[in-house]
């Protein structure tokens, strides 16, 4: 996966060497993406006006979304909050909300 300016000219610098795809920017120094296996990831970046480093890719969680090409979820602006499109089930009418999931994630460091 890979980020270039838009529009041109300027590098093109590559984010994931596993692929990812429903790439969605955070703040200015945060791109999340889906795995193939729908395991959302953070990627911090470094921006510079004429170069983009990445610094460090953070898996967040896993995701069970349906099986479609179309935008599944989003993110906040300051990379605090998602929201999610997944499978109803049939023996469910409850709705699942995590909260506090950076804490759930610091706890694994």
């Amino acid at each position: 996966m890979y980020v270039v300016p838009f529009p041109g000219p300027g590098g093109k610098y590559q984010i994931s060497r596993a692929g990812g795809w429903n790439l969605r920017w955070g703040s200015k120094n945060q791109l999340y993406f889906l795995t193939t296996g729908n395991q959302l990831i953070e990627a911090q970046l470094n921006l510079t006006p004429t170069a983009l480093q990445v610094k460090a890719l953070r898996p967040l969680f896993q995701m069970n979304l349906l099986d479609e090409a179309a935008p599944l979820f989003d993110v906040s602006a300051d990379g605090k909050r998602f929201l999610m499109v997944t499978p109803a089930r049939a023996e469910s009418n409850a709705i699942g909300l995590l909260l506090n999931w950076s804490t759930l994630t610091a706890a694994k460091k």
